[in-house]
């Protein structure tokens, strides 16, 4: 059975003082695109910008390699969180993303 493209939606934290870097080098990396995020409500600030990402890949394992083997790795990039996952079949939990492939 082939796999079926997926896209999983991430929340990342990065360094303020290098917002742009950052966003240019995310959106570098092939199947990944960058958008703003809106601040947390008042008093919920916390050190760290917020972005948003989408990870397009072919199927979950692809899309996991992506975000824990180059978007992690990115300079700049503080910690990320999957929080949507959209695959062929639909939505679903980003814990087979974030559990990573076989577990």
């Amino acid at each position: 059975m082939p796999a079926l493209p997926v896209v999983v939606g991430v929340l990342a934290r990065i360094d303020t003082t290098r917002t742009r870097e950052v966003s240019t080098a995310l959106e570098a990396i092939h199947g990944v695109s960058v958008f703003e995020v809106p601040p947390p409500p008042a008093g919920g600030e916390v050190e760290g910008g917020r972005i948003g990402l989408l990870i397009e890949a072919e199927d979950l394992d692809a899309a996991h390699a992506v975000l824990r083997g180059q978007v992690d790795r990115t300079s700049g990039v503080l910690g990320t969180w999957p929080v949507a996952v959209e695959s062929g079949d639909g939505f679903g939990a980003p814990s087979a993303v974030t559990q990573g492939p076989g577990a």
